[in-house]
């Protein structure tokens, strides 16, 4: 969702569409970065890039995705070109990914926790209470929810928006579908949608 705020209404006319064509926009990494890097290590694992594709995922999971979180589980219980292998931190990931209710994680853990030894298993669990205080559902969907807001408290000063496709379209169409976005990540995420209110801007508060 690569766009740019481009200006009002009375702006618009025939060059509207090339002049937003041809200006740059924010990365989608800005907004639901959990989705944005998910797909990128899955990318980069499909080029044969295991290190960048584990710097991908965790940077999902620090964004609550628990695929992601899953997906470096396996990485480290399987291990992969310069990423040996970690069982117990393989472990601590999967009991991270299944607090968020990831049903391959939880049943994952069935098979492969007993199978730990008591050094492995007591391993697992000091990494686990590490990861959990970075990565746990409290700490992330915070972090979900400022990205949402900051998105939601940009200045509405302007009536239409460029889409990463140059595609013009009015603001509050575009926000109406950030607000779909959101909440169908976090659904996805956490299993359920916790909406805050979206504090006002000092510059949005000035105006009224």
């Amino acid at each position: 969702m690569i766009h740019a705020q481009v200006g009002n209404a009375q702006m618009m006319g025939s060059g509207a569409l090339n002049t937003c064509q041809h200006l740059s926009g924010r990365s989608e990494s800005q907004f639901l970065p959990g989705s944005y890097f998910k797909i990128r290590a899955t990318e980069l694992l499909d080029k044969g890039d295991a290190t960048g594709a584990l710097e991908a995922f965790e940077h999902a999971a620090y964004y609550g995705n628990r695929i992601a979180q899953h997906d470096m589980a396996m990485m480290y219980l399987k291990g992969a070109s310069k990423i040996p292998s970690d069982a117990p931190l393989g472990v601590a990931w999967l009991k991270e990914a299944a607090k968020y209710g990831y049903r391959p994680s939880i049943e994952a853990l069935k098979k492969l926790e007993p199978a730990l030894s008591p050094d492995q298993r007591e391993q697992a669990e000091r990494e686990f209470q590490k990861l959990d205080v970075k990565y746990s559902p409290a700490a992330t969907q915070k972090r979900v929810m400022s990205a949402f807001q900051l998105e939601r408290m940009r200045p509405v000063r302007v009536d239409w928006i460029c889409q990463e496709d140059g595609e013009v379209v009015p603001a509050e169409k575009y926000y109406a579908q950030v607000d779909q976005d959101f909440a169908d990540y976090v659904t996805a995420m956490y299993g359920k949608v916790t909406v805050e209110p979206v504090e006002q801007s000092a510059d949005s508060n000035a105006k009224k």
